[in-house]
């Protein structure tokens, strides 16, 4: 089961990308989690396409892609269901209404909630943006991994250092992701 993960940077940097192909290799394995994609362009190339929450759990598929499904109800089926991965690579309209969203559950409580079931499963997320600085701070610290791509605003940088993702002051670590091409990643933990 993948741990909470993030992707920060830029447009066009390449957190998509990576994180695709990191939802693609772990769907594959033998005892993968149900994963439940929310799809802001229509641009997921596989899984089950899905319009509806009720038309998942008329036909489930282990490997979900949700195409004008908000966001929030995406999360809260991952918890329903249990066992499962919230992946969303813009993840800023799950954040509205944060102390009562169902990501705010998966990300600080995730490895213990319990499902429709009443049974206590795992959920996980997978969640992507570009201004790591308008994250709520009391989550931040509860990833597991993160993947920095470029950035250029110095609120970023700080929050950044502030988080301990990279080392060095504000300014070495702006310029660092400034730097970066598309599809370099810092990732924290090294």
């Amino acid at each position: 089961m993948p741990s909470t993960t993030i992707y920060l940077g830029m447009p066009a940097c390449g957190k998509s990308t990576i994180m695709r192909a990191h939802v693609e290799a772990l769907a594959q394995a033998p005892d993968a989690p149900f994963f439940f994609v929310v799809d802001h362009d229509d641009s997921w190339q596989f899984g089950q396409v899905y319009h509806s929450i009720e038309e998942w759990w008329a036909s489930p598929s282990p490997l979900a892609v949700f195409r004008g499904v908000p966001a929030l109800a995406v999360a809260q089926l991952a918890i329903d269901v249990g066992w499962a991965v919230f992946v969303d690579d813009e993840v800023d309209g799950a954040l509205e209404g944060w102390k009562e969203s169902p990501l705010r559950e998966i990300v600080k409580r995730g490895r213990h909630l319990r499902n429709r079931a009443g049974r206590v499963t795992q959920v996980s997320a997978m969640i992507a943006t570009h201004r790591p600085s308008n994250l709520p701070t009391d989550v931040v610290g509860l990833f597991d991994r993160a993947y920095i791509g470029k950035l250029m605003s110095a609120a970023d940088a700080e929050r950044i250092y502030r988080e301990g993702w990279m080392v060095g002051d504000i300014y070495s670590i702006r310029d660092a992701l400034a730097a970066k091409q598309p599809g370099e990643f810092t990732v924290w933990p090294e």
